[in-house]
Parts: C-alpha cells; structure tokens; sequence
C-alpha cells in the first residue's frame, strides 16, 4: 500500500491467511481503521502507517520496519491487543514510534533481530515495560520515552534526547539504569554518543522518580527527580 506516494484511508477488514503481506511503500501516509485478521507479516518501508484500531496490524506475523513509521491514534491504544513489540522481527532500520500524543505501552520484549536501534516521534509518551534486546541507538526526537524496566534498553545501547524531548524512569528503573553510565557530554549533541553514554540536547528533560536512600545512593546522577538541560546535569554529576 502506498505506491506513488500516495496517502489513503482503509477503514474495511483485511482478511486472509499467511499468504498475505502488507507492504507499506512510499513516503505518504496510509490509514489502517478495521479489525483486520490477516496473519502474514508487516513492513513499514516508507513514509507513516496509522494505526487507527487496536487490531489494524492483524493478529499475527511478523513487523518489520525498513524506513516507515508506525503512528498511533486514540482508537489504536485503547485495547492491549495495541501492543505490537513481541512480533518486532528483523527490522533492518530503526523500529521508529510516533506516539501521536497517546501513551503507548510495551509490554513485550523487543528482540535482537532488530538491528537499527528504535527511535520515539510525536508528543504522548511510549513505556518500554520489558527487558528489550534490540541493537542500535536508541533516540527521543520528541515527546517522553519511559523506561519501565532495568533492562528496557540493552546494555551498550547509546541514547540521545533531542531538544523539548524527555526521558522518564519509573521508581525502579530510575535507580540504576545509568548506574554505569559513562560521562554525560557537556554540550547539546546531535550525534549518538559512544556505546553506554547517553547525551541530552539542550532543553531536554531527565526526569526520575522518587527514589529510597538506598537507591540515591546507586545513582550516580544524585538525588535530584529532575534535571533541566545539560548545564544542569553537569552541575550534579558525580
């Protein structure tokens, strides 16, 4: 779907068995609003998928990103059947969200299939809620990106935080994510940092959840639950 750069709207059912593969091409913007039950695989190659009902991409198969993005709406994450990370296989580009102002929650691991890293779009937030495997850098272009668990991102994998971006840690996570980090760089970056460091672009936000004095004491970022844009964070390291 999507040839000729195309954008268009699908609101019926898809229906067949493995046989089938939905393709997106182009750099337009396709709408999936049915129920769809096909079972064959998924590629975003171009330009944006929506996902405009909670069952849009089907109800199995595997979903690969080469180049496209998969959007949410209202409609798509209003049912757990929303939640597409576990069937995430072999994306030879970054497995790239646009959260559309919604909260998006996975709850599935990631594999390590995908090799570009993900990459988080749009305002909303997106929860990685599982110990995640998948290689590549790891970038919040905008909006906030929740890290729900200590293995959320895989050791090694660099992280950048992009202007007016956020990244958040439940109270767990929170307390040891970068307890091995390696030095935050002292200037706005646009360039993914070297493996095991993550970089903030400036007005970019850091936010941690209330922590035990115990876990103060694991964090090497101190015991401040919020830190406004690099300066700040330099102020508190070590």
């Amino acid at each position: 779907i999507g040839t000729a750069n195309g954008s268009g709207t699908f609101s019926g059912t898809i229906t067949s068995g493995p046989t089938l593969n939905v393709y997106k091409s182009g750099s337009g913007m396709q709408v999936l609003g049915g129920a769809n039950n096909y079972s064959g695989s998924t590629t975003m190659g171009a330009g944006v998928l929506v996902v405009d009902n909670a069952q849009a991409l089907g109800t199995s198969g595997n979903i690969a990103f080469a180049g496209g993005t998969l959007r949410y709406t209202a409609n798509s994450t209003a049912a757990a059947s929303q939640d597409y990370s576990s069937r995430f296989i072999g994306s030879n580009q970054a497995i790239t969200i646009d959260s559309n102002g919604q909260t998006v929650v996975f709850n599935g691991a990631i594999a390590a299939s995908n090799i570009a890293g993900l990459t988080k779009l749009g305002i909303g937030t997106l929860v990685l809620s599982d110990s995640n495997a998948f290689l590549g850098p790891a970038i919040v272009q905008a909006g906030t990106l929740t890290l729900a668990d200590l293995g959320a991102l895989k050791s090694g994998v660099s992280l950048t935080i992009a202007a007016g971006a956020t990244l958040a840690f439940d109270s767990q996570a929170g307390a040891a994510a970068f307890a091995e980090s390696e030095p935050i760089p002292p200037a706005a970056t646009t360039a993914v940092p070297e493996p095991g460091t993550f970089a903030l672009a400036l007005a970019a936000l850091l936010s941690l959840a209330a922590r035990t004095s115990s876990q103060k004491k694991r964090n090497r970022l101190g015991p401040m639950n919020r830190i406004d844009a690099v300066n700040a964070v330099e102020k508190s390291r070590y």
